[in-house]
């Protein structure tokens, strides 16, 4: 079994299902409504269990009725919540998601900006047994320094690169798989194009540089070359989680020594059976289900 740490946020979801997103500051009904754990790396902590591989998740949470919803749901999944800690006088992340009768969502995160930044509590002992490490930006002194310990012990690690970030130069030049999102990857690099904008981030790290584009796939560089793996055809419930779920299987593909090919194929099919039901986590396969899904793209 694999061991994959994932470092980062944690947040408790309010999801909203409405006709269409909200774009009016007006009184908008809902046609649904349902709360469940989100978050970057915590949605991709529970891909990781659920496609067979260990999950430890560290993350900063508050002392709050929203932290305790947070990790008592990441332990029914079977995520190794070892590694969270508890802030006194802290708000926990959270976030309110609207979601389109075609499955799109908007989503506005509430995160404490009191919650402490040093990384000084963290032990790299979490490393022992990794086979590879998943950082998102949420936290990024936490992810500098994990980082750091992960390549003294030579554990291949993975960012999420999304909107949102600071430090993002530092954390580029240091990580070894580069997973953009692509108004990530536009905002870091300045270039619409998605092949100068991937050659434009190719240029600050030494690392593979992705970028995925939803139901476009996932492009990717192999050299100078850029390549392409379409995302497969599903019946979109939800894209909520698609970007966190992604990383999380991609983290187990290289975890597993899959080529790159392989692995982002791997990971459009996790995050596509993860479209197919309400909510972040409920769509997430696992092997079994995974196999039978890939079979019948063959």
């Amino acid at each position: 079994m694999s061991k994959i740490v994932c470092l980062g946020n944690a947040v408790w979801d309010r999801v909203f299902e409405m006709e269409k997103t909200p774009r009016q500051p007006t009184k908008y009904f809902a046609t649904g409504y349902f709360e469940n754990g989100g978050g970057i790396a915590a949605t991709a902590a529970v891909a990781c269990v659920r496609l067979g591989a260990q999950a430890v998740l560290i993350s900063r949470l508050g002392d709050d009725s929203n932290g305790t919803l947070i990790r008592n749901e990441l332990m029914q999944w079977g995520v190794d919540v070892s590694g969270i800690h508890i802030f006194a006088n802290t708000q926990s992340s959270h976030a309110v998601i609207h979601v389109d009768s075609e499955g799109e969502r908007q989503i506005t995160v509430f995160r404490d900006s009191k919650c402490p930044a040093s990384p000084d509590w963290l032990n790299a002992s979490v490393l022992e047994g990794a086979d590879c490490l998943l950082c998102d930006t949420s936290w990024p002194e936490g992810a500098l320094w994990l980082i750091a310990e992960a390549k003294k012990r030579h554990i291949p690690t993975v960012l999420d690169l999304d909107l949102g970030a600071s430090r993002m130069d530092e954390l580029v030049a240091q990580g070894d798989h580069l997973a953009f999102s692509l108004p990530g990857l536009r905002l870091f690099t300045q270039q619409h194009e998605i092949a100068d904008a991937l050659k434009t981030a190719q240029k600050k790290t030494k690392g593979a540089v992705y970028v995925t584009c939803g139901a476009q796939g996932c492009y990717w560089l192999d050299g100078n070359e850029v390549r392409h793996a379409p995302a497969f055809s599903v019946r979109c419930v939800d894209t909520t989680g698609a970007g966190d779920v992604f990383h999380g299987a991609l983290a187990v593909a290289i975890a597993e020594k899959r080529p790159t090919c392989e692995a982002i194929r791997f990971a459009n099919a996790v995050a596509a059976l993860k479209c197919t039901r309400e909510g972040g986590r409920k769509g997430i396969p696992d092997r079994q289900q995974l196999a039978q899904f890939v079979g019948q793209h063959a």
